[in-house]
Parts: structure tokens; sequence; C-alpha cells
């Protein structure tokens, strides 16, 4: 049930090449599903490097996987590493 939730947010998507969904810790089921898709890469915010961002025909980021890493690009601790 949860990979259709996850091909219905890609539906539409003239998905010529790679996605790369990034999302924070603690969204592990949206992983699974989304890294069941073909075409379809699932990193941590936290472990994105430039290169995967920059390699990737579409990105879906999730709103707290925007907020670890505009956190992370300023330079700021995470939650999860100031606790």
């Amino acid at each position: 049930m949860a990979d259709k939730v996850a091909l219905g947010m890609l539906a539409g998507w003239d998905v010529g090449g790679s996605v790369l969904v990034l999302l924070s810790e603690d969204q592990g089921r949206a992983a699974l599903s989304f890294r069941n898709l073909e075409r379809v890469s699932v990193l941590p915010a936290d472990e994105a490097g430039v290169a995967d961002v920059l390699g990737a025909a579409r990105l879906l980021v999730s709103e707290s996987a925007l907020a670890d890493l505009t956190a992370r690009l300023s330079g700021e601790r995470s939650t999860e590493e100031a606790a």
C-alpha cells in the first residue's frame, strides 16, 4: 500500500533519469516505500552530498529533510546532535 502512495507522489513527473529522495532519519517507513521504485535512490538528508544531488534528474525532499539540510549548510547542529 505504501509503495502505491510513493509511486503516486512521483506520478506525472517526466522521469527521464534518476530520482533522488532525501528524507530525515525518522522517515524510515517512507524510505522503504521509495527504495522499491525503479530508478529511485533514497538517502538520509545528512548523508547526501553535492554529487548525489547534482547527479539526480529529479529531487524530492521532505520538509523535515529540508530543515536538516538547511541546518547542515548553515553550520548549525541538528536537533538530534544537540540532544
